[in-house]
């Protein structure tokens, strides 16, 4: 497994000093190592690199989770948005956590109550 240092190397050459903007790293209690990338592109772009760079350097390989921000257009549609979400989730494993339990069941009375 290669460092947190040589990890940030690589994604910033792989993706060229140009168009990366910054890069910041944080210890989340919950996530672990986030590296968040920002890069000079626009949002399908970004997203497109953030799939292809999550299936080569997922984070059940190298215990550190790639984040990437977008500063160009937003040239894709929600749905699309979504799609590349759950994609680049689905390729690292990431599961949606709650921060707190909830009761199905309850939760989904109250919306019936409520119509």
């Amino acid at each position: 497994m290669m460092s947190l240092k040589e990890f940030v190397e690589t994604i910033k050459k792989e993706i060229g000093e140009n168009i990366v903007k910054n890069i910041s790293i944080e210890i989340d209690p919950e996530w672990g190592t986030v590296v968040y990338v920002t890069v000079d592109l626009s949002m399908k772009e970004t997203l497109e690199l953030w799939l292809k760079l999550a299936k080569k350097y997922p984070y059940k390989d190298t215990g550190i989770h790639l984040v990437f921000r977008s500063l160009g257009e937003k040239n894709i549609t929600d749905t699309e948005l979504t799609d590349y979400l759950v994609s680049i989730l689905l390729v690292n494993d990431i599961r949606p956590r709650l921060s707190r339990p909830i009761n199905v069941v309850e939760e989904l009375r109250k919306e019936r109550d409520k119509r």
